[in-house]
């Protein structure tokens, strides 16, 4: 997930970057994608592998918070 996670930042910050000049950290893209589905739980909360898809981006996005610390 390290390698994806790299890849869709990169993609983000040249997009959103170009338009807003926020500055965007790989940890961002985990974020996006627990506001997606979130976004989705808002519709039906009952999908199970919707709250299974966030516990793994929020645990894919600690560790790249810790591996970008060293």
């Amino acid at each position: 997930p390290d390698q994806n996670i790299g890849r869709t930042y990169e993609m983000l910050r040249a997009y959103l970057g170009s338009r807003s000049g926020l500055e965007l950290e790989p940890e961002d893209v985990c974020a996006f994608a627990i506001i997606l589905k979130l976004g989705r739980l808002s519709h039906d909360s009952s999908k199970r592998d919707t709250w299974m898809d966030i516990a793994g981006y929020a645990a894919v996005g600690w560790e790249v918070v810790e591996k970008n610390r060293i």
